[in-house]
């Protein structure tokens, strides 16, 4: 009982088991640093759009304001105010998508 080709191929396939089971948990710990990477990378170029639209957003409201004034003061139809407050609408909506894309991403 001392020696048994059985034993002996137990504690080989035991060896196997725990070298598949070593490569696994690798290739686990190699797919969260990916999956964290690409979140980063999403965040990143989502802050940066964020940051762009927040900027576009503020030069459509102060076209909505001079457009204002100008159709006030009937220089320009109201037409041109119109296009202006939907262009700043649209903005905002496009604004409100990459908030809300940053929030995902976050979470994730």
């Amino acid at each position: 009982m001392a020696f048994s080709l059985s034993q002996k191929e137990y504690i080989g396939a035991a060896r196997w088991g725990t070298k598949a089971a070593s490569l696994s948990l690798k290739d686990a710990l190699e797919q969260v640093a990916l999956d964290a990477s690409t979140a980063y990378i999403e965040l990143e170029t989502v802050d940066r759009e964020l940051d762009a639209a927040r900027q576009q957003e503020a030069f459509a409201d102060r076209l909505v304001s001079i457009e204002q004034e100008r159709a006030e003061a009937g220089v320009d139809p109201l037409s041109e105010m119109l296009q202006a407050q939907l262009k700043a609408a649209q903005l905002k909506l496009e604004r409100l998508h990459l908030e809300t894309r940053a929030g995902h991403s976050q979470n994730n």
